[in-house]
């Protein structure tokens, strides 16, 4: 028999967590009246929900009277008890926090970050929700994904070959850093050569700008120069500018 409260109905936890990072949108979409009565009518008892270092604090409740039990916390050394322990778990779409669920068998439901939209990591959530693994989720449409999900349908993660999902993550941050970069003033051309982790940047542009988009989709960026034909890092390397456009300049990037 598994935990109970009161000692009559058995304790249904939902544990909610955001990692290290702010995602305050999550936190109060948790907090919202309907999705905790969502929570109540699927059976569940007890929520919490680490809120990192966000500045949003929700409602804290003992439950009772058809309601259900709140409470949060900032950090913790580690939240692998509080995974096993949980019956659901809504997560920030870290693969880290992803992964770990998934080896403990547990239902996950993937929150994307909207304010990170360029952010690899969602791109991975979406493939492994079209996998059947989890359900993918935004703060506003999470009180729907609640209600409609069947959790019998989700498939079983299997950990043993990690290949296909290595490809799936490195597919997505490719996608990712293309489409930052590409939105970019000035970008003409974007190569990018995943097996050396190096990106060519061709076009108008402040070299500046392109590192701090690159590292802004969860990547470290530096560039690379040599005066031979090998490289070094933290330097930049100017390209003869491809005719007819003299105006064009390029470097390469290192991103892993």
């Amino acid at each position: 028999m598994g935990d109970t409260e009161d000692g009559l109905k058995p304790k249904k936890l939902v544990f909610v967590t955001v990692g290290t990072t702010c995602f305050d949108a999550l936190v109060r979409a948790m907090d919202a009246q309907t999705v905790k009565q969502e929570l109540v009518r699927r059976g569940y008892t007890h929520l919490l929900i680490q809120m990192g270092r966000g500045s949003y604090f929700p409602t804290k409740s003992g439950g009772g009277n058809g309601s259900i039990a709140v409470d949060y916390f900032t950090f913790s050394s580690s939240i692998a008890d509080l995974l096993r322990s949980a019956s659901l778990v809504i997560s920030h779409a870290g693969s880290g926090s992803i992964f770990e669920t998934l080896r403990l068998a547990k239902p996950l439901i993937v929150v994307v970050n909207e304010d990170l939209m360029d952010n690899h990591q969602s791109e991975l959530a979406v493939e492994l929700e079209e996998r059947k693994h989890l359900y993918c989720a935004r703060p506003h449409t999470l009180h729907q994904t609640i209600a409609d999900m069947n959790l019998e349908s989700l498939i079983p993660y299997s950990p043993g070959d990690a290949t296909p999902i290595a490809k799936i993550i490195n597919r997505a941050c490719e996608k990712a850093v293309r489409k930052a970069l590409c939105k970019i003033k000035g970008v003409r051309c974007v190569e990018i050569e995943a097996a050396l982790k190096k990106i060519t940047v061709l076009g108008n542009m402040d070299r500046k700008v392109i590192v701090k988009a690159v590292r802004k989709t969860g990547r470290r960026a530096e560039l690379w120069a040599s005066s031979s034909s090998s490289f070094s890092s933290c330097h930049c390397r100017q390209e003869d500018p491809p005719s007819p456009k003299p105006a064009a300049s390029g470097f390469w990037l290192s991103c892993f």
